[in-house]
């Protein structure tokens, strides 16, 4: 692919390509903090339900 933008226009010498290749430019991005963020999204996602089922009947007394 670099390859074939470098055709077009060769003054392009880097290319930022980590959603392809998974390595970021950006330190500190790595499978580590991926799993970080999982475990942040999912945490999240549970506190949200459980906090959701835990007032789900609150409406009916607010009318």
């Amino acid at each position: 692919m670099e390859a074939a933008v470098r055709e077009e226009n060769p003054e392009l010498k880097e290319f930022e390509t980590s959603v392809f290749t998974g390595t970021y430019i950006t330190p500190g991005i790595d499978k580590e903090y991926f799993d970080y963020l999982d475990k942040q999204r999912s945490d999240d996602a549970k506190a949200d339900k459980a906090w959701n089922e835990a007032n789900e009947d609150l409406e009916i007394y607010n009318i």
